[in-house]
């Protein structure tokens, strides 16, 4: 009975250890950076992209991500001693990437958008805010997107399409 009860506590405790122990997420990949619409095809943009940290599940089943995610030629205007993120995901794997530091004694925040993933993270697609004028904005129809691993736009559109279905209430991005 004792050898019962203690196989029972090591199979616990391996599972437990499983479930909660962080992941390490290592992607270097070729993407696509483009603009949705039919009139924007052809304007496709190969992009580098690296994501390193490690993800962790809480005891509710919330994961967040901790680690870096770059963009070959960004534009972001963050410094990169601020390029840490923590990105909290919410309903399975969608999340906001938005860097959060201290310039000059003064809170900053910079959204780049929303970043969804499968559960192995090896598939991401980004629907990047738009930051001309006054804050960001990012629509269905014009929305500018990262999705990797992709080379070409209908290879992109189909990784998108999949992995944000559970956010577009039937509708097919283009």
């Amino acid at each position: 009975m004792k050898k019962i009860l203690l196989f029972v506590g090591v199979i616990l405790i391996i599972c437990i250890f499983y479930i909660y122990y962080p992941r390490r997420i290592d992607l270097d990949t070729q993407g696509l950076k483009y603009r949705l619409g039919d009139g924007s095809a052809g304007n496709e943009q190969l992009i580098n992209i690296y994501i390193k940290g490690k993800m962790y599940r809480g005891l509710t089943g919330n994961k967040t991500f901790k680690g870096i995610i770059d963009f070959e030629d960004d534009g972001i205007p963050v410094p990169k001693v601020h390029r840490q993120l923590e990105i909290n995901f919410f309903r399975g794997y969608a999340g906001v990437i938005a860097y959060q530091y201290n310039q000059d004694g003064k809170p900053v925040i910079f959204t780049i958008g929303s970043i969804y993933t499968n559960k192995n993270f090896n598939k991401i697609s980004i629907a990047v805010l738009d930051h001309e004028g006054s804050g960001g904005s990012w629509t269905s129809e014009d929305g500018i997107m990262i999705t990797a691993p992709a080379s070409s736009r209908s290879e992109a559109i189909d990784i998108s399409n999949k992995l944000m279905k559970d956010y577009l209430n039937g509708y097919k991005m283009k």
